[in-house]
């Protein structure tokens, strides 16, 4: 995910992401088809997104009080809140993973 809300790959497949109107660092992850129960979930943000970290100009990261958290799990949908260093509510890249019975 990119901090604008735009997914990568462009087209996602099993799931549609939102940023809700007027929110500060809020993504709305929707499954295409749902889970039968609550699935098991874990988002990490991503710093840098696409430097190399090895390369000329290299980078050490974000904060650790940066960070990204499931705000809620559903077998349908899932919210994420990424924020800065300073502990508020930021726009940030991250990437997430979910797993389940289907």
């Amino acid at each position: 995910m990119r901090a604008d809300g735009r997914t990568v790959p462009d087209n996602p497949v099993g799931y549609k992401v939102t940023k809700p109107r007027d929110t500060t660092g809020i993504y709305d992850i929707e499954f295409t088809t749902p889970f039968p129960g609550v699935p098991g979930a874990s988002v990490t943000q991503v710093f840098n997104s696409g430097q190399d970290a090895y390369g000329p100009n290299p980078t050490l990261g974000g904060d650790t009080k940066d960070n990204a958290v499931i705000i809620f799990l559903l077998a349908q949908k899932m919210r994420v809140k990424t924020g800065d260093g300073g502990g508020g509510w930021s726009n940030s890249d991250f990437s997430f993973i979910v797993i389940g019975p289907r």
